[in-house]
């Protein structure tokens, strides 16, 4: 466990620009037709600043860039974490793409950096 504020900004220097390389998953955007053709990957970056997600289909692109503050909750179940910009929206972060080894550290570094607790919802 991390103690004084010199080890969180050593920690907060550590983990900016952490990256979580996402799963491939279905885009929720269009209508299913075949589900090979609806892959879309999902790079998450957790900057000293923001969050910045981008999902990249075929040769596009889309971006989106949350910063810290305007993070609402944050929670976490067996498999993902969950990061609410308002009740009703948010990214879904799953474990696994952060790598079991480094969850701990994520979740003091998310925590440190949005000042909300993470919640399990188990």
């Amino acid at each position: 466990m991390l103690r004084g504020v010199t080890a969180y900004i050593g920690m907060v220097a550590a983990l900016a620009g952490f990256k979580v390389l996402g799963r491939r998953v279905s885009s929720p955007a269009r209508p299913r037709i075949d589900p090979r053709e609806e892959k879309a990957e999902r790079i998450f970056r957790f900057e000293a600043e923001s969050i910045i997600l981008e999902v990249r289909r075929d040769k596009a692109m889309a971006r989106m860039e949350v910063p810290y503050d305007q993070v609402y909750a944050v929670y976490e179940d067996g498999s993902c974490f969950y990061i609410l910009t308002s009740p009703v929206a948010g990214m879904i972060v799953p474990k696994k793409d952060v790598g079991q080894e480094r969850l701990e550290d994520f979740r003091s570094f998310i925590s440190h950096a949005t000042g909300e607790p993470v919640t399990s919802i188990r």
